[in-house]
């Protein structure tokens, strides 16, 4: 079996993906500053976000006529690793610094805001919230945790015996924002 040029092309290019390292890898060890953050700008559900070596800068827009911006420092971050992928459609000039971040674009996507803010809550960003609303039991222990917050407190930290860690990972253009 033959390959076609155009063939060959995009099997090099998607091993080439591979090979790179993610173009952001970010640990936190509490998702509630994201989850805050994150739920200030809510308003709509769907919401852009931008990468850099500085941050991760997140913009919500309502039918063009309200439009807020939240930006998350590294700082937040216990490891951030941020790499500025190759731009697949613009050709460096040859006077421009390939190092430079300005000579190619931020990677910048769009994502669904709800379903993101719903994965944090996973992570235990809520916990505190749902700690305020059940501290009035008397009971303690997993069991009563379970009984008093129903369905939803069985993702609850305690309950899974995890700690609060999140890794937001970016590989690059055509993949998914991931959580773990």
């Amino acid at each position: 079996m033959t390959s076609t040029p155009h063939q060959t092309q995009q099997n090099t290019q998607s091993q080439s993906i591979h090979l790179r390292p993610p173009c952001l890898n970010a640990v936190t060890s509490s998702t509630r500053q994201l989850f805050t953050i994150l739920k200030c700008v809510s308003f709509a559900p769907r919401a852009q976000v931008q990468l850099s070596a500085e941050g991760i800068r997140v913009s919500v827009e309502d039918s063009r006529v309200m439009q807020s911006h939240a930006f998350i420092s590294k700082s937040l971050f216990s490891t951030y690793t941020f790499h500025q992928p190759p731009s697949s459609d613009t050709q460096l000039l040859e006077d421009q610094d390939p190092d430079d971040p300005n000579a190619v674009p931020p990677p910048t996507f769009t994502i669904s805001l709800t379903a993101l803010l719903e994965c944090l809550q996973l992570f235990g960003a809520d916990a505190a919230a749902r700690e305020r609303h059940t501290s009035g039991y008397s009971t303690s222990g997993v069991a009563s945790t379970i009984h008093r917050g129903g369905a939803a407190a069985v993702f609850d930290q305690q309950v899974l015996r995890i700690a609060g860690t999140c890794r937001l990972v970016y590989i690059g253009e055509g993949h998914p924002l991931s959580l773990m």
